[in-house]
């Protein structure tokens, strides 16, 4: 099978403004903004960790360590320089008239450098610090750094200049060599120092040693024992023990970082892990066009002015078991697909997969859209697991259980005599799911169409049994009334009957238990989904009406427990939800109803479990915002939103923040989400308020 890597979006933030830097810093990562402003974000969490306080855009900064940042701006006034340390909050500001070219972040303070106004060519280097400070006149200089307390310049005519500096006094400018040409950076090293050219590389020493790249030189930074040289079309590594060049072909990159023994390249379009100088992975970003890229314990990126923490991750294995028959004598037949996609992309995954059953093992090719389909025989509860023939992935898994009896199989025509001895006739199937199907009925006396879940159980259970799942349905009816008395946003449920079925001919075919519901016509939001036509407009208001609903519902104390397109009627284009409730009949039902369908792709994490809460809803909600604005649907229980799904909402009005919302919405431990009310508040703000 397919190996393929893909970063997994596991938290998006919107910072408001576009972001400078990034830095990793404990369990997480610092971002730097355009006014000044240091964000702390990880995978659950982003909080303002600092300010500069500057309030407005500034020329430069400096951010070598990661527990200081130093900036600059210029106004008709002169010159403001600020020092922040992140580790204390210690601020420094110093006012100058001077005007500046560079500065750098130092363990004494703030490093900077200009033009002299003492003449022509004459320049100046100066250190600002709360304990003091120095200013030393100089030839003008092109660009400065230092590595601790050495200092490395170079100057407009070409003369490289190094010394060692305090916090008191001023260098002593020794020269080093000449370099002919603009100078574009410096990097200093622990014994040593590379000059940056135009097209050239220059490292110091006793005797220095120039490589010519033959094309500009775009990007350069030292990590690790590596300086890395990229180009237009390629990078060249080099090794500081040797000088040795390696080359690699990565076309245009954006970014370099290290963490630990590993240093990565971000381009275009993947990110390149290297081990040693050799190329290990390769990470597709799924599409993102990234400019910012830091390594820690995960990601950290940048793009779409979106910050992202990210993770690698191999393509997804989901399954979803289908009921399709039950012997006569007790055996259930199930449709069992598989389905592979990577993580971002959603790019489908070919290869061959197996199934295993108990001892029974079943083998599968994945089509051209990454699917395989199974026929599988249960007589009684049985896990299964599916994986790749290789092994390479994480297999999925589903639990199977036939229903204690066949159920009641019902065709047009066919009708349904309620207790009262009122007869009600089918008209047509509606759909089904896990809980059951739903079937149009007609009532001829009140000349009206009603819909009934047929529930998968016989209607001959002991009464005891039944009585919870019968208060429960009255409860949920007098909900319902209740929920649409100010404004209607749920479909109304009326109880639970049970129905003597006969055919056509008059022919008793058994007893069922139905929910009877009314019946809304107008399609459910998975049709508005499937057509792929909506307006963008509608699909907002949709989005914003669906947030307050389910609001709604939960300040009665209700929680929907099966939140899907399915679930989601449209009456005039309002969205009603429909079988809100579903946890409470399951709850009540006991051993009655068994589940017939593994949880859907809407599903939170803790699903599996069986412990669903208010956030439960939250997490299918954002699900379905993803798959309502994009037509795409993430990998079933993961917290990744996909890249191509990004790249389209953030299209949407309020884009940004939706994105960051939605991340929000889909944490993996219920904690770490909002309420809906809170998403409802925030939808009404990034989109407006519902129509």
């Amino acid at each position: 099978m397919e190996k393929l890597l893909e970063v997994q979006l596991k938290a998006l933030y919107d910072p408001g403004e576009r972001v400078l830097e990034i830095k990793s810093y404990k369990d997480g990562f610092l971002a730097l903004t355009e006014s000044s402003k240091i964000l702390f974000f990880n995978q659950v969490d982003n909080l303002q960790f600092g300010d500069l306080g500057l309030g407005s855009r500034f020329f430069q900064y400096s951010w070598e360590k990661n527990d200081k940042i130093a900036t600059f701006y210029e106004d008709s006034q002169g010159t403001t320089i600020t020092i922040l340390n992140l580790n204390t909050g210690e601020k420094f500001s110093t006012h100058i008239s001077d005007k500046v070219s560079g500065i750098q972040s130092t363990d004494y303070g703030v490093l900077y450098w200009g033009p002299s106004k003492t003449g022509l060519f004459k320049g100046y280097i100066a250190l600002a610090a709360s304990s003091g400070g120095w200013r030393s006149e100089v030839p003008m200089l092109q660009t400065a750094s230092c590595w601790g307390d050495i200092l490395y310049a170079v100057a407009y005519n070409g003369k490289v200049y190094k010394a060692r500096f305090t916090s008191t006094q001023p260098p002593a400018f020794s020269e080093v060599t000449s370099i002919f040409g603009r100078v574009k950076k410096i990097i200093p090293l622990e014994s040593t120092a590379f000059i940056i050219g135009i097209n050239k590389a220059t490292i110091l020493g006793p005797q220095p040693k120039t490589l010519d790249l033959g094309e500009e030189i775009l990007y350069a930074k030292a990590v690790g024992k590596w300086v890395f040289l990229a180009t237009a079309n390629y990078t060249i590594l080099l090794d500081l023990d040797t000088f040795t060049p390696v080359r690699l072909d990565t076309g245009r990159v954006f970014d370099i970082d290290g963490y630990g023994e590993k240093a990565y390249i971000l381009t275009s379009d993947e990110i390149i892990e290297l081990i040693n100088g050799q190329v290990a992975r390769r990470i597709s970003l799924g599409g993102l066009p990234a400019t910012i890229l830091r390594a820690g314990k995960d990601f950290a990126l940048y793009f779409f002015q979106i910050l992202a923490y990210a993770t690698v991750e191999t393509p997804q294995i989901s399954a979803v078991a289908k009921l399709v028959n039950v012997k006569d004598t007790g055996e259930a037949i199930y449709e069992v697909e598989a389905l592979v996609k990577t993580p971002s992309t959603l790019k489908p995954v070919s290869g061959r997969i197996t199934l295993k059953i108990g001892d029974e093992v079943i083998e599968g090719q994945l089509d051209e859209a990454g699917r395989a389909t199974f026929r599988v025989e249960v007589r009684e509860s049985a896990k299964l697991s599916i994986a790749p023939a290789t092994g390479e992935l994480k297999p999925a898994e589903l639990v199977l259980s036939p229903p204690k009896k066949k159920p009641t199989e019902l065709g047009k025509g066919d009708v349904l005599v309620k207790s009262d001895g009122a007869s009600w006739y089918l008209q047509e199937k509606l759909g089904s799911g896990g809980f059951g199907t739903v079937y149009r009925v007609l009532d001829p006396i009140l000349e009206r169409s009603l819909a009934v879940k047929i529930l998968p159980i016989t209607g001959e259970e002991n009464a005891e049994k039944l009585r919870p799942l019968l208060e429960e349905a009255w409860f949920l009816a007098q909900a319902s009334q209740k929920l649409n008395k100010e404004k209607k946003i749920v479909v109304e449920m009326h109880g639970i009957e049970k129905f003597t079925i006969a055919d056509l001919s008059g022919s008793k075919k058994g007893t069922i238990c139905g929910l009877v519901m009314e019946y809304v016509e107008g399609g459910s939001l998975a049709s508005l989904i499937s057509t792929g036509t909506a307006p963008i407009e509608l699909r907002i208001n949709i989005a914003v009406a669906l947030a307050e609903a389910l609001a709604r519902l939960h300040r009665q104390g209700i929680i929907h427990g099966d939140l899907k397109p399915q679930n989601v009627l449209l009456r005039q284009n309002k969205p009603l939800l429909t079988d809100f409730g579903t946890a409470r009949l399951f709850k009540a039902a006991g051993e009655i109803l068994p589940v017939l369908a593994y949880t859907p792709a809407y599903a939170p994490p803790e699903a599996l479990a069986k412990t669903i809460t208010d956030k439960s809803d939250v997490y299918s909600l954002g699900t379905m915002l993803i798959e309502l604005f994009t037509g795409e649907l993430p990998a079933p229980q993961s917290t990744n939103i996909p890249a191509r799904a990004v790249e389209k909402i953030r299209r949407v009005r309020g884009g940004y923040a939706l994105c960051d919302l939605i991340s929000r919405m889909r944490r993996e431990k219920p904690e770490h989400r909002p309420s809906s009310q809170q998403v409802y508040e925030e939808m009404a703000r990034i989109l407006g308020p519902p129509l």
